[in-house]
């Protein structure tokens, strides 16, 4: 089931505890995010890598997103006081770039920039006279949502952006959880 799962929907992840392949399938039918019309087609959308600790009090994800500088430039929307979606565009930069001779060996070109300053705006791109031979660069489109087991204070959530990575704090909201504990345990002693 966690295959079909990964090849449907590669950019969620649902934090919950693990059941049988039955409570799966409930929990998904449940899952809000899955619920959603009109979501769009998940082709040519990246997947950053996320690692996500728990905490007594709060859940923590850091987030690799190389070549954002800007918190501006990322989206993180709740669908549910459960589900969180970070999505977000990075745009392909290239630095203009000339070969020079180094001072050492003669025969190893190194590349240098052309002027001190670096351009912060996208470049279409590189000089006319090259041709990509290899582009590995993760550029467009990024989507990641989570599904954790947790209600979250959605007003308590915070977020930084340091070297790429981005870093985001979401407490627990322990009243409400215990709110919806109580309201199942009355609602199954009349079922």
């Amino acid at each position: 089931m966690a295959t079909i799962n990964c090849l449907l929907h590669p950019h969620h992840v649902s934090l919950g505890k693990k059941y049988t392949s039955l409570h799966m399938l409930h929990q998904r039918i449940d899952d809000p995010y899955y619920s959603l019309d009109g979501r769009p087609s998940h082709e040519g959308v990246a997947v950053p890598r996320f690692d996500v600790r728990e905490g007594s009090d709060a859940f923590y994800l850091d987030g690799d997103l190389p070549g954002l500088t800007h918190l501006s430039d990322i989206f993180c929307e709740f669908i549910d006081n459960q589900v969180l979606i970070v999505r977000g565009v990075i745009k392909p930069k290239l630095l203009p770039t000339t070969a020079v001779e180094p001072k050492g060996d003669p025969f190893i070109p190194t590349l240098h920039p052309k002027s001190d300053k670096f351009p912060d705006a996208e470049v279409s791109g590189a000089e006319p006279e090259t041709t990509w031979k290899l582009k590995e660069r993760q550029v467009g489109k990024f989507e990641r949502s989570f599904t954790f087991p947790s209600i979250i204070k959605q007003n308590g959530m915070k977020t930084s952006l340091e070297a790429g990575v981005l870093s985001i704090v979401l407490p627990k909201d322990h009243e409400a959880d215990a709110k919806v504990a109580a309201k199942m345990e009355i609602e199954s002693e009349f079922s």
